[in-house]
């Protein structure tokens, strides 16, 4: 099977970190993992991750980390030194203090019942981008503890494992849980649902379109507390992703330039939200008869 996430989440690294290629990032990110490596198991972790490389060309960008202050050696292994991941950290913690402030969250938040907000996006990778930023926001924002979601295909694992990722540890420390309907069973659906499964903050139910959810296959819904965001996607974006999710039925199938293809080209989609206590009611109960009244209240008592 094709890690078709991490390739297309590998790249976002690459300026935090300070890295001026991928061939640097690949470098770097094999060490986030292992400290202590040498250039030998530096070079074929670089291999794996799908970079060519060669022996001289990573003892050039060791010694380049090196006097940029990035790297440490002691005898033949490689570290990070401690000093730069101290200056990320600090870099970290002023962007999510921030971000992560109640001034931020204006900005995207509606503040009263009448009032919406859109965002148009030409790209499903920037779509999803902000999807999971005003997720947090609102997570952060109300303090609900509980998502309620609804997806025709739950395609955002292919793109965003990664920061789904950090979203769900976010939950699971906010000891929060995210109810997901999914309204298809292919393979590929079963896949995604398969490799982010976690009990301990999901639990999600694949319907093959249930009318109770689905009255448009172009809209997925959230709701999180009394607000709901909805992701509409245009006419054309909605056809590429049925038409991949229905032509993948196993491995031999997962090609990755066809879902590059799929995720990259230009498309037109939206993101709405709102708040409106009632709707959100509305849509909760609807969870009721697919996962049982006594686990949601429990959940979100």
């Amino acid at each position: 099977m094709i890690n078709i996430h991490i390739y297309l989440n590998n790249k976002f690294k690459i300026m935090l970190l300070g890295a001026n290629s991928s061939l640097e990032n690949s470098v770097i990110s094999s060490l986030t993992m292992v400290g202590g490596l040498s250039a030998t198991q530096i070079l074929q972790a670089v291999q794996s991750s799908g970079n060519k490389a060669s022996v001289q060309g990573i003892y050039k960008i060791l010694s380049k980390l090196q006097g940029e202050g990035i790297l440490n050696k002691q005898g033949t292994t490689y570290s990070l030194r401690l000093p730069w991941i101290l200056d990320l950290v600090e870099l970290v913690e002023q962007m999510q203090e921030v971000y992560f402030n109640k001034n931020y969250f204006l900005q995207i938040i509606p503040t009263s019942y009448a009032e919406k907000k859109r965002w148009h996006f030409n790209s499903l990778i920037k779509l999803v981008d902000f999807w999971i930023d005003i997720q947090l926001a609102l997570i952060s924002h109300t303090k609900a503890t509980i998502l309620y979601s609804y997806a025709p295909h739950a395609w955002q694992g292919l793109t965003h494992a990664h920061q789904l990722d950090h979203f769900k540890k976010i939950l699971k420390k906010r000891k929060g849980f995210h109810f997901s309907v999914v309204g298809s069973k292919t393979y590929l659906d079963q896949y995604l649902n398969s490799i982010t499964k976690d009990s301990s903050c999901l639990e999600t139910y694949l319907y093959d379109q249930n009318e109770e959810f689905e009255n448009n296959r172009k809209i997925y819904t959230t709701v999180i507390g009394d607000y709901i965001v909805s992701i509409k996607l245009g006419t054309e974006a909605m056809q590429r992703i049925d038409d991949m999710f229905s032509q993948i039925t196993g491995e031999d199938d997962m090609y990755l330039l066809t879902v590059l293809d799929t995720f990259t080209k230009k498309v037109r989609s939206s993101i709405q939200i709102k708040k409106d206590p009632v709707a959100a009611k509305k849509f909760k109960n609807k969870f009721v008869k697919v996962f049982g009244p006594a686990k949601l209240y429990i959940q979100d008592k």
